[in-house]
């Protein structure tokens, strides 16, 4: 690594102190969500004094359900393919790009990312490895591969949180990207005590410009900051010949994101209130508290000697000379003592009622269907599966929105990822421009219950196509493709077949339950059904053997 010292003030653009003041003014917001995801927010308490008494005692009981929205939302978009259509050389390189960054489980992260912070981004650029580096097998086995049947440039494509990268776009237009911001700080070298150096990268249509801070300091105005070279590269700025900043957005609104679990601030914030007050008083009810009251005329002093100052800790002997200890099983003995009693602890359902409502309203405010907070909502009264849906349509609603704007993402990364890859110096393009990126996601909810495959029947006595109803269940388009030369009656016969092994598995459940039939008869008579393996021994044979 190499910095240019000369010419301080020429190396600093006035982008640079923008784009780090607009990702310092960022930070807050995502700190904060990354808070409430890792559950590591403070309780709030309306008594300071009570705060710290209970800061005291160590308890820190935390069940967080603010995190549910973001995985409930990441669980259900997932990519199934993604591919291009009419033009197999560009299909195989982005199946070869796409593998060897493993995107299967990079693009899992990043919607993940998104939904925890409301932004991510990912970095789009040729593949800087060099032939000696260590690679994984499977990544050296692609990339050799793929060179030897395909004529391409290997990609890099990866993650970038929005704690260290933004996107700064055109305040006239707000779709238009003007430049990208990356800043990090360098790991401490061994044995040395200076402050570790930051790095920024500010990624332009046509060019990137590095820069880093000089020995010590803190990186808040233009003279901390001096150009930086890679080793053996002189040239500065670093060309960007592809025409586009290297950086795509992810993110669940325009310009920027808000996180899926920020509306549960509020009510996890009262739920870490509850469980941990409720917490603070279980051992009360093993050990109560006593007291013991005097006929002393003159009373008892005792009182006055507690210590005021919020510096002590009233749920430990401090070693003070009050003889009244608030704690779990201590009596309070007072003088002439006629009478004795304790301190009832409170009815748990002062704090269970309220619980549930706050359960309740994060659920409503997220557009979290219930059943996902609490998965016992249901077990009283099991529910239809139309009921069910009906419940997730909000949920099904913004899955469908948020595939828009993340395929939106996705069309424009993997498309600049194909032109790199095929970039041709002389012509000063790519072979493969503008492809027809297909993006399928895997459906967000499909019908698998007695009531949805008969209404799927009678959407086709009415005439709707059948492979109208199949997408409209939730199946794949794949799959449905295979089942089309069953178009016509014979698929119809088969719907009707389904619906069929549904109500009989409906009402075996119900046998079971009862104890006439084993689980595992039920099993294998429905498997035998739909001509699948079936286990011949049964732990029910066993047992009865």
């Amino acid at each position: 690594m190499a910095a240019d010292d000369t010419a301080v003030t020429l190396a600093v653009n006035p982008d640079l102190m923008e784009g780090l003041q607009v990702l310092a003014n960022s930070l807050p917001d995502y700190h904060r969500a990354e808070m409430y995801y890792e559950a590591t927010n403070p309780e709030f308490f309306a008594s300071i004094r009570l705060r710290r008494a209970l800061e005291r005692t160590g308890i820190t009981f935390r069940f967080n359900l603010a995190k549910t929205p973001v995985d409930v939302m990441a669980d259900r978009l997932e990519i199934n393919s993604v591919q291009v259509a009419d033009d197999e050389e560009a299909d195989q390189i982005l199946q070869r790009v796409w593998s060897g960054n493993m995107m299967e489980l990079e693009s899992t992260n990043i919607h993940r990312r998104a939904g925890e912070f409301g932004d991510a981004y990912l970095f789009v650029w040729p593949s800087t490895v060099d032939e000696d580096d260590d690679l994984e097998p499977e990544a050296a086995a692609d990339q050799d591969e793929g060179h030897a049947e395909l004529d391409y440039q290997p990609i890099d494509m990866f993650y970038n949180s929005a704690k260290t990268t933004r996107v700064i776009y055109d305040l006239e237009n707000p779709l238009r990207k003007r430049f990208a911001i990356k800043k990090w700080t360098l790991p401490a070298q061994l044995g040395i005590k200076a402050k570790p150096p930051t790095r920024v990268n500010l990624y332009y249509a046509d060019r990137i410009e590095k820069y880093i801070t000089t020995p010590n300091s803190k990186g808040n105005n233009r003279r901390d900051w001096i150009r930086f070279h890679e080793d053996g590269d002189p040239e500065w700025p670093t060309p960007n010949p592809f025409g586009e900043i290297p950086v795509f957005h992810f993110r669940t609104g325009t310009p920027y994101g808000d996180p899926e679990h920020r509306a549960a601030y509020g009510p996890q914030d009262a739920i870490n209130k509850l469980i941990i007050t409720h917490a603070a008083t279980i051992d009360y009810y093993g050990f109560p508290q006593r007291y013991l009251l005097s006929d002393n005329s003159r009373g008892s002093d005792e009182l006055a000697d507690f210590d005021t100052s919020d510096d002590i800790n009233r749920f430990e002997d401090t070693g003070h000379d009050s003889t009244l200890r608030a704690g779990p099983g201590e009596v309070w003995w007072l003088n002439g003592v006629r009478q004795a009693g304790q301190f009832e602890p409170p009815n748990p359902e002062v704090f269970l009622a309220p619980l549930e409502v706050y359960i309740r309203m994060m659920a409503q405010v997220t557009s979290t269907p219930l059943h996902y907070f609490d998965p016992q909502t249901y077990s009283r009264l099991p529910p239809s599966g139309e009921s069910i849906r009906a419940a997730e349509v909000p949920l099904l609603k913004k899955v469908r929105r948020r595939q828009i704007t993340y395929g939106h993402g996705w069309d424009r990364a993997l498309k600049f990822a194909l032109k790199i890859a095929t970039w041709e110096d002389e012509a000063g393009t790519g072979r493969i421009v503008n492809p027809e990126i297909q993006v399928r996601w895997t459906p967000g909810a499909t019908i698998d219950d007695l009531t949805g495959w008969q209404m799927m029947k009678v959407k086709q006595e009415l005439g709707v196509p059948p492979r109208q109803t199949l997408l409209e269940a939730g199946y794949e388009e794949e799959q449905v493709d295979a089942w089309l030369p069953y178009e016509g009656d014979d698929l119809n016969q088969r719907v009707d077949i389904l619906t069929k092994v549904a109500t009989a598995a409906q009402a075996m459940a119900t046998a079971a339950n009862l104890g006439a039939l084993d689980p595992a008869q039920v099993q294998n008579i429905i498997m035998g059904l739909l001509k699948l393996p079936v286990e011949t021994t049964t732990q029910y044979d066993q047992e009865m053997s």
